[in-house]
């Protein structure tokens, strides 16, 4: 389950890049704001990636117990 969330949020990362680099292509984004908005993209599954991690390690502490 913990794999299936991290591969959805590589397939969202992809797809919110995809996205910005054509808005950026179109000319409504510049340079430095795609720059911006992928760090805070990064920062953002990087965010959720830890919780992820920490949801897996907090199940699997619960299982060891039992």
């Amino acid at each position: 389950m913990a794999e299936d969330g991290r591969i959805s949020l590589r397939n969202h990362r992809r797809a919110t890049r995809q996205e910005l680099e054509a808005l950026e292509k179109a000319g409504d984004l510049s340079k430095d704001e795609l720059e911006r908005a992928e760090k805070e993209l990064d920062r953002i599954i990087h965010v959720h990636e830890a919780e992820i991690g920490d949801a897996l390690g907090v199940k699997e502490t619960e299982l060891m117990e039992d």
